[in-house]
C-alpha cells in the first residue's frame, strides 16, 4: 500500500470487470481522505477511483469503459476525472473495502469527531473535512 491506502473490491457483474485484469489483486484505489462525495444532485454516492495512483494504461482503460457506457466522448470523461481527481463510481459496485494504517487512523478521527458532534453543523463538517484534507492530503501527516 502507497501513503494513501484506500482500496476497494468490486461486486461480480461489475461494468469494470473487462478491465480487472489490470488491476493488482483486482482492487482499485481510491481518493484519499474521504473516498466517498455525494452526487451533483446528491442522490448517489460516488466512490471516486485515485487518478493520480493510476498507471496510464488504467486510466486511459478506464476512461475508454465510462465513455463507451455512458454513450459520450472520452475527452469528456477525461476532463471531468481530471476535474475531479479521480473517475466516480456508484457505490453499488463496491464489495469491500481495504485501508491501511492511514486509513485506520482517519477513520478513528472520524469516529472521534462524530463523538464530539453527534448532529455536526455544516460548519463543523466543513471544518473537520478542511482539517482532514489540511493534515492528510497538503501536509505530512
Amino acid at each position: 500500500m502507497t501513503k494513501h491506502d484506500t482500496w476497494v473490491k468490486l461486486k461480480p457483474g461489475n461494468p469494470y470487470e473487462p478491465i480487472m485484469h489490470l488491476f493488482a489483486d483486482s482492487m482499485m484505489p481510491m481518493r484519499d481522505p474521504f473516498p466517498i462525495e455525494l452526487s451533483a444532485n446528491a442522490k448517489a454516492s460516488l466512490w471516486m477511483i485515485d487518478l493520480e495512483r493510476l498507471k496510464s494504461s488504467q486510466a486511459t482503460a478506464i476512461t475508454q469503459l465510462i465513455a463507451t457506457n455512458c454513450g459520450v466522448n472520452p475527452i469528456e470523461v477525461q476532463t471531468e476525472a481530471m476535474n475531479k481527481g479521480g473517475f466516480a463510481m456508484n457505490h453499488q459496485w463496491v464489495e469491500s473495502m481495504q485501508c491501511g494504517n492511514e486509513g485506520f487512523q482517519r477513520q478513528r478521527e472520524l469516529a472521534e469527531f462524530l463523538e464530539t458532534a453527534p448532529e455536526p453543523s455544516p460548519q463543523a463538517w466543513t471544518e473537520f473535512i478542511n482539517g482532514q484534507i489540511e493534515r492528510w492530503i497538503e501536509g505530512n501527516e
